[in-house]
C-alpha cells in the first residue's frame, strides 16, 4: 500500500473471543479520527475462537485475522502481529484482549505526546475495574547481585513445584506478600505518582505504544526467546542499551480486566512447572543482558 495506516492495533487471542470483541469495539468507538488496522493474532486457540472472529469481521477491511499453528506464547505471538503491521502502520499498539480503550481523544493525545517527548515506547495509565484500583508502576530492575538472588529464589520455587510441594511454596510466597503489605502500609503509595509522566521506566506489557522511532529500528516487538514472562524488563533494557526513551504517559488511559484473558484456565501441576521453567529462562536472559551491558 502507498499510504500507511496511522496506527495498527495488535490483539493476541487465546480463547475468550468475547474479550476480543469488546477490545475491538472499544478501538472502533474511540479511534475514529485516525486510519487504523486491527490485527487479531489467534495463538492456536483450542476452540472456535478464530472462526468467531473470522465470521464476525469477514467484510471488514480494517480487521485482519492471523492464525498460528501452535501456541507461540506472549512474545512470539505478538511478534507475528507486529511483523505483519510494521510496514503498514506509523504507530503500533499492542494490547491484551482484556484491555479496553476509553478515550475519544486517544489518537490526539498519542500524537501530541510523541511530538513533545519523542519516545520509542510508551505505556498508559491503567485502571483495573475488577479490582477497583489503579495498576501501580512496574517494579524496576535491581542490581546484578539482587537479580542473581532472584534467580536462585525462582529455582527453589520451581523445585518445590516439581516435588509436589506447591503448598509450601505458596506459604513462602504468602509470607513474602505479607511482609511487603506491611511495608506498603508504612509507605502508602502516592496516587499522584500514577498521574505524572515518568521517563525510562519498565512499562506494563498489557498495553504498549510503539512509535515510528521504534518501528524504524526493530524488527520485533519483544525478545522472541521468552514465552510469557519477563518481556517488559528485556524490552526496557533493549531501549536503555540503545539510548532510546520509554515513557509512562498517564494522559493515555485504558481499562484492564486483569487476568481476564486467562480466567477459567485449569492450573495443573504440569502447567505450573512449565510456568516456573519459563520464569527461570526469562530471569537468565535478564542476567545475561545485564552482564552484557555492565549493569551494576
Amino acid at each position: 500500500m502507498d499510504t500507511k495506516y496511522d496506527i495498527g492495533f495488535i490483539i493476541l487471542q487465546y480463547g475468550r473471543p468475547d474479550l476480543t470483541f469488546d477490545c475491538i469495539k472499544s478501538i472502533q468507538e474511540n479511534v475514529q479520527d485516525a486510519t487504523k488496522l486491527i490485527v487479531v493474532v489467534d495463538n492456536c486457540s483450542p476452540d472456535d475462537s478464530a472462526d468467531q472472529i473470522r465470521n464476525a469481521f469477514a467484510d471488514s477491511k480494517e480487521i485482519v485475522l492471523l492464525q498460528t499453528e501452535q501456541n507461540m506464547g506472549f512474545a512470539r505471538g505478538n511478534n507475528v502481529g507486529y511483523e505483519y503491521a510494521r510496514e503498514k502502520c506509523n504507530f503500533i499498539c499492542i494490547l491484551n484482549s482484556d484491555v479496553i480503550l476509553t478515550q475519544k481523544d486517544f489518537w490526539k493525545i498519542l500524537k501530541s505526546s510523541y511530538e513533545q517527548n519523542q519516545f520509542a515506547l510508551a505505556g498508559p495509565y491503567i485502571y483495573l475495574p475488577n479490582m477497583n484500583q489503579s495498576e501501580l508502576l512496574m517494579v524496576g530492575i535491581g542490581s546484578l547481585e539482587f537479580e542473581k538472588k532472584e534467580l536462585q529464589r525462582k529455582k527453589v520455587y520451581a523445585k518445590l513445584t516439581r516435588m509436589g510441594l506447591n503448598p509450601l511454596r505458596e506459604k513462602l510466597g504468602e509470607l513474602k506478600r505479607c511482609i511487603r503489605k506491611k511495608d506498603a502500609l508504612k509507605l502508602k503509595p502516592d496516587e499522584k505518582i500514577l498521574h505524572e509522566q515518568h521517563e525510562n521506566i519498565v512499562l506494563n506489557g498489557c498495553c504498549l505504544f510503539y512509535s515510528p522511532l521504534y518501528l524504524a529500528r526493530y524488527e520485533d516487538a519483544f525478545d522472541p526467546r521468552t514465552f510469557f514472562y519477563g518481556e517488559e524488563r528485556l524490552l526496557y533494557l533493549r531501549l536503555y542499551k540503545d539510548g532510546l526513551k520509554s515513557l509512562y504517559e498517564p494522559r493515555l488511559s485504558v481499562r484492564h480486566l486483569k487476568f481476564g484473558s486467562t480466567q477459567g484456565q485449569k492450573i495443573t501441576r504440569k502447567k505450573m512447572c512449565f510456568q516456573w521453567q519459563q520464569t527461570i529462562i526469562a530471569q537468565e536472559l535478564l542476567l545475561q543482558t545485564l552482564e552484557e551491558i555492565n549493569w551494576k
